[in-house]
């Protein structure tokens, strides 16, 4: 979790992570609604609110936002109660756009 910018460990159960150079990306079960929202208040309240994008309907909710111009996460929520959260710095990335 070193890699989410500081942010407590999210509800639920891990079962699937990733991590590469400024890449970090985890999924998620047995998170109920409830502890969502309040995981989304808490990324809100770390600061990722710039260019941000939230949506919902009946399958769940998405929110994507900014830190600064490097530091980026994303935050899924699905009715079943699986979850995906994923964290990107450009900072760190390796990369060449030509």
């Amino acid at each position: 979790m070193e890699l989410f910018s500081n942010l407590p460990e999210p509800p639920g159960v891990v079962v699937y992570s990733y991590s590469d150079t400024g890449t970090s990306i985890i999924s998620l079960e047995g998170m109920n609604k409830g502890e969502a929202e309040d995981y989304l208040k808490i990324i809100k309240s770390a600061g990722f609110t710039t260019n941000s994008y939230e949506t919902e309907d009946d399958t769940g909710f998405y929110y994507g936002a900014s830190l600064d111009d490097n530091i980026m996460i994303n935050f899924s929520w699905f009715s079943d109660g699986t979850a995906v959260l994923s964290h990107f710095d450009t900072s760190e990335m390796d990369y060449t756009i030509e």
